[in-house]
This record gives structure tokens, C-alpha cells and sequence, in this order.
């Protein structure tokens, strides 16, 4: 995976529970990482190859200030069903952009 140079990054936060972990959003050509902004939240980083997402889309969000507010996330499904959330500027576009990449190289 570190051969493989961003396509595009956003800055974006993880979903966790109540709150929202800040940090950035990269699209590569096999993977999506998420690589938190600070060292207290190791366990936020995230990376799936595009053979485990089985769908990217975006969900409402919660209204929960702490996690975002109401604004659409962009969420990852994995293949064993589990979601995971990122709140980031415009989801829909970004979920778009990781389709099209996606698509274009499967």
C-alpha cells in the first residue's frame, strides 16, 4: 500500500460513537485510509481494499453536534455488512468520485 499515491484526499472525520475524529480521507487505486489528525486517536485509522468495500454511499446524519450534526456522511460498507461513517464536505460528491474510481478500474 505505500506505493499507491492518493487520487484525491479530503479532510474529513471519522465517526465514533459520540463524537467525530478529525483527520484526512485519502482514495487511492486499491484503498480508502483515514488517517486521524492526532496520536490520541490511533484507533481511529481505518484502510479497506476496494475487494472488501461492497458499497459506498452516504447516510443522514444523526444531529448530534459532537458527531457532526446533520450533515450527510459518507459511508463505507464492508463485506461483512459493518458501516463505517466519515463526515466530510459535500459526501455525495465524494461518494461519486470513489465510485467512478472504482468502477473505472475494476
Amino acid at each position: 500500500m505505500t506505493e499507491d499515491q492518493p487520487l484525491a484526499t479530503w479532510t474529513a472525520a471519522r465517526s465514533a460513537g459520540m463524537v467525530a475524529v478529525p483527520g484526512r480521507l485519502e482514495l487511492t487505486k486499491t484503498h480508502i485510509v483515514f488517517e486521524p489528525k492526532g496520536k490520541r486517536t490511533q484507533g481511529a485509522r481505518f484502510a479497506v481494499q476496494h475487494r472488501y468495500a461492497s458499497a459506498i454511499g452516504t447516510a443522514p446524519g444523526t444531529g448530534k453536534f459532537w458527531s457532526g450534526g446533520k450533515q450527510d456522511r459518507l459511508c463505507v460498507t464492508l463485506s461483512d455488512g459493518s458501516e463505517v461513517l466519515f463526515v466530510v464536505p459535500d459526501a455525495e460528491a465524494v461518494a461519486d468520485r470513489i465510485r467512478t474510481q472504482w468502477i473505472t478500474k475494476a
